[in-house]
């Protein structure tokens, strides 16, 4: 990292709109260059975690110096990743696709791995889930996550979940880097994701790409780390295979019989039922602006991330209970109904509405 880049962080570390700044003009490098493919005609404006008095501005600057200073090796780490990520951005490549085959893809999943990657899959993004105003190199891209300690996540919100998150965003960049790097070598055209601020929704292209599927908290749910994780991407001109259908839907049935994230979310940001997001005007469970502030005010959060069921029983435990009660209930369904016998009285009293607070244990 350069004395500029040094200079830039120094400014981050210690003024309320250094990080937001940083941020934007390694994005900046990005759009130069990649306009290829722009966004469609319902692209939605990318939300801002920053902005001027709210969010991580009012993090920074009520954040103790000392605590700042003790952040600037994993700053450090994470804004190097961001500015290596814009040098590749500099770096024109051929916008023709390219062939790819079922064994290479292997070979990239491999890399993705064992530079720490834990789920990997690949997506054709359509225009319209490009950030409004942005624009993308190719729309084929291969998506990986990044799990996060479970120890740190359990502290949220603190500071060392905040660490965490720095960290993890750090080893976002290291591996999109990685996979570019692999990618060209062998003759394919490749961009790395930013792995802060990107101009895609990675949560919405991980759950297309069949990784997870999107919880009522916002963020992806997959099997390996439940909620526990981050999303990045590489953009790419090689030919991806067709994607199967995605086999976590399930997930969604769970998250309207759970809502543990929607009781537990300390600022109440987190809804029962989708409903248009106010900036955005997309449906969704999330309150971006009470989230936001609640966020800026107490060193980040993440209490929806270690609430989740996901995150601490597991995947796999879930899925069979919730498979073993989804029957259970259908045979009472059914009996139900056996029992029922036609009537012309149309007075018959009607069964009482269910509550609409769910238990913490939700498998029956």
């Amino acid at each position: 990292m350069g004395i500029s880049s040094i200079i830039s962080l120094t400014r981050a570390m210690t003024t309320s709109q250094g990080v937001d700044g940083f941020r934007q003009a390694a994005e900046n490098e990005m759009m130069r260059l990649a306009g290829i493919v722009p966004a469609g005609d319902n692209a939605v404006e990318r939300l801002n975690t920053a902005p001027p008095g709210r969010g991580v501005n009012v993090m920074m600057r009520k954040m103790p110096f000392s605590k700042k200073i003790k952040l600037v090796p994993t700053f450090l780490r994470t804004m190097n990743s961001v500015t290596k990520c814009a040098e590749y951005m500099q770096q024109r490549q051929p916008s023709e696709p390219v062939a790819g085959s079922t064994t290479f893809w292997d070979l990239v999943q491999n890399v993705a791995r064992e530079n720490g990657a834990v789920e990997v899959g690949f997506v054709r993004i359509s225009e319209d889930e490009i950030f409004e105003g942005y624009a993308i190199p190719y729309q084929n891209a291969i998506v990986f996550t990044v799990g996060m300690d479970k120890e740190a996540v359990s502290s949220a919100p603190s500071y060392d979940m905040l660490v965490e998150v720095i960290t993890t965003y750090a080893s976002l960049g290291d591996i999109a880097i990685a996979l570019t790097e692999y990618l060209r070598e062998h003759g394919y055209g490749a961009y790395p994701g930013f792995p802060v601020g990107g101009v895609v929704d990675y949560v919405r292209v991980a759950e297309q790409a069949g990784i997870g599927a999107i919880g009522y908290h916002g963020m992806l749910i997959s099997p390996q780390e439940g909620s526990r994780q981050r999303v990045n991407l590489v953009f790419t001109n090689m030919e991806i295979p067709e994607p199967a259908p995605n086999p976590h839907e399930w997930i969604l049935d769970f998250c309207a019989r759970c809502q543990k994230c929607v009781r537990s979310c300390p600022p109440g940001a987190i809804f029962t039922s989708a409903v248009p997001d106010p900036i955005t005007g997309r449906k969704s469970t999330l309150h971006y602006d009470k989230c936001l502030d609640y966020y800026g005010a107490n060193q980040g959060c993440g209490v929806c991330m270690d609430v989740c069921p996901f995150s601490q029983a597991g995947y796999d435990l879930i899925q069979v209970g919730f498979q073993k009660a989804e029957k259970r209930r259908e045979k009472r369904k059914t009996a139900a109904q056996h029992k029922m016998q036609p009537t012309i009285d149309i007075g018959v009293s009607q069964p009482a509405p269910m509550p609409s607070k769910a238990p913490d244990v939700v498998f029956d």
